[in-house]
């Protein structure tokens, strides 16, 4: 396949896997002023954020042509794949200035991940994608909404605006009686998105993984930037403004997107809580994990550690604490790797697993992970607000 092939979007953005996709400038849309007209980068396709589906256990082949004059590396935040951990220079192949290359999937399991580029700058002009991994696994639902959440700004300081799936709170169908499954992504430049919804759901799976089901507190859907959640909605009633998911802000909740009341309704008998899943990833062995720790800079850091905080065999656990010294919260990302959040005594875990992690201001995050694959793996620590990259750590795996 080349991507000169590139397949079109289909109903609603949905491209079926396998497909190609031309990275390239798009025509400039107003700013959030007003004043003036940003350049955007895309996929070739309309909407210019697809959202890309393969099948679980089935190879899946993914051509990427670029016809901008700068190098992209694009990352699928946890998920494994056989070229290692995409997204980071250094780390994995980039797509050259008007280059070409091809990328295989093999997913094991279903979820929702991520597709989008370590440049922040690049991420700012729009440059995203999701991808669903559909499986046997999935939960059952009447209907299903992927929301590619992005920001738009006028100046770094200045206003944002946030878009889903590039429209400015779009209404989304559902039916009194029924479950909705939302997979919601955080595509934007750097922000945490303190989500909220008032209606019965539960959260599933976060970052990419299953998780134990729980009903969030008071509704609130707290999605770290790059982080993804998959909720399911029970529809109890609808009013005729809708159902709103908000983003919490210190004056008012402010709708994001609405789920709108359609005619056709479920009959059937309510939907019972949602079964635990198992994810296809080995849990971390704390008893015998080797111990690191990190720690966030005041300023970035140039380049890329010099080496590695850690060798160590293939199937070793990583305890790592990370410290955040600074007054600003920041992220740390994982590529083609997942781990645990620890409790504060280390002895134990939370019943999920992130690739997307939030560093509070003040405080010590520990995680631990297994190095299932020979190679070298970054972890890289990223500012809030604009995405920059603070450090880039990584430790390596031997056979």
């Amino acid at each position: 396949m080349t991507a000169a092939s590139a397949t079109p979007a289909g109903q609603n953005g949905v491209i079926v896997l396998p497909t190609a996709l031309i990275i390239q400038s798009l025509p400039g849309l107003p700013d959030v002023s007003g004043a003036g007209r940003e350049t955007r980068l895309g996929f070739g396709t309309n909407p210019p954020a697809p959202t890309l589906r393969a099948r679980a256990g089935a190879s899946a082949a993914l051509s990427l042509e670029s016809r901008i004059d700068e190098p992209v590396a694009l990352g699928f935040g946890g998920l494994a794949l056989p070229q290692g951990p995409l997204g980071v220079p250094g780390f994995g192949p980039e797509l050259p200035a008007g280059g070409q290359f091809d990328i295989r999937l093999y997913p094991a399991e279903s979820g929702t991940y991520l597709i989008s580029p370590y440049n922040p700058h690049q991420l700012a002009r729009g440059l995203a994608a999701a991808l669903v991994v559909e499986g046997p696994q999935d939960h059952a639902v009447d209907r299903e909404h992927v929301l590619l959440i992005q920001d738009r700004r006028a100046a770094e300081d200045g206003p944002v605006q946030l878009t889903v799936n590039g429209q400015t709170v779009p209404e989304l169908p559902a039916g009194r009686g029924e479950r909705v499954r939302l997979r919601l992504l955080n595509a934007t430049r750097g922000l945490f998105l303190p989500l909220k919804l008032d209606a019965p759901c539960f959260i599933v799976a976060i970052d990419g993984r299953p998780a134990e089901p729980f009903r969030p507190a008071e509704g609130r859907l707290p999605l770290a930037p790059g982080g993804r959640l998959e909720v399911l909605v029970d529809i109890d009633e609808i009013s005729s403004d809708g159902l709103p998911l908000a983003v919490e802000t210190a004056a008012a909740p402010r709708p994001l997107a609405r789920l709108m009341a359609v005619e056709a309704a479920r009959t059937g008998p309510a939907w019972p809580a949602p079964p635990p899943l198992r994810p296809a990833v080995r849990e971390p062995a704390l008893r015998h994990a080797t111990r690191l720790d990190l720690a966030v800079p005041e300023r970035p850091a140039p380049g890329t550690d010099a080496e590695p905080m850690a060798r160590v065999r293939r199937g070793t656990t990583l305890a790592i604490g990370i410290r955040n010294p600074t007054q600003t919260p920041a992220i740390l990302r994982l590529y083609g790797l997942s781990a645990r959040l620890l409790d504060a005594l280390d002895d134990g875990w939370k019943p999920w697993w992130q690739d997307c992690v939030m560093l509070w201001p003040g405080s010590t995050t520990r995680l631990a992970l297994v190095a299932e694959r020979p190679g070298r793996w970054p972890l890289v620590i990223q500012r809030t607000g604009d995405a920059a990259p603070l450090r880039l750590a990584w430790f390596e795996a031997t056979r």
